[in-house]
């Protein structure tokens, strides 16, 4: 029984979790001081009252905050994220599936290379400390972090 109500507590937690980050990223774009459909065409000529009019619209600025706010959750949750400004309208979730595996390889490589680093210097900064027979008597492996040597006032 604890097992089960630990799990269920840390799912909850964890969509606690997002929906405050989806939240907050939300708000988060909305203070900025600075107009967004200027940010969309900077240097443009597209920039005419009509055109910034049809690009609010597009993009359901238009709308009262609250109901922008449920578009985008319900977009975010069916992964809906629309298309890219900076790959010529290329749909999102194709760029992101195209660096996905790029992302995953160097993420596992470097998380293996510091496993392997830190065991390594583990093992050798454990090998050096256990070949001092008075370091085995005095500390036990578990609270080596913080066992000091009363002989030479060094930490081992």
């Amino acid at each position: 029984m604890g097992t089960r109500r630990y799990i269920l507590r840390k799912v909850l937690l964890a969509l606690l979790t997002l929906a405050f980050v989806m939240v907050f990223n939300f708000f988060l774009f909305r203070v900025i001081p600075s107009d967004s459909l200027e940010l969309l065409l900077p240097g443009t000529t597209a920039i005419n009252p009509t055109n910034v009019e049809q690009l609010t619209q597009d993009l359901g600025l238009d709308k009262p905050l609250p109901q922008q706010f449920l578009i985008y959750a319900q977009d975010t949750l069916m992964l809906n994220f629309g298309d890219s400004f900076s790959f010529q309208g290329e749909d999102v979730k194709l760029v992101i599936y195209d660096r996905l595996w790029p992302t995953v390889l160097l993420v596992a490589t470097s998380t293996i290379a510091s496993a392997a680093i830190g065991y390594s210097s583990a093992s050798t900064a454990g090998g050096a400390a256990a070949a001092d027979s008075t370091w085995g008597r005095r500390c036990s492996p578990c609270s080596s972090t913080r066992c000091r040597s009363s002989g030479s006032g060094s930490w081992c």
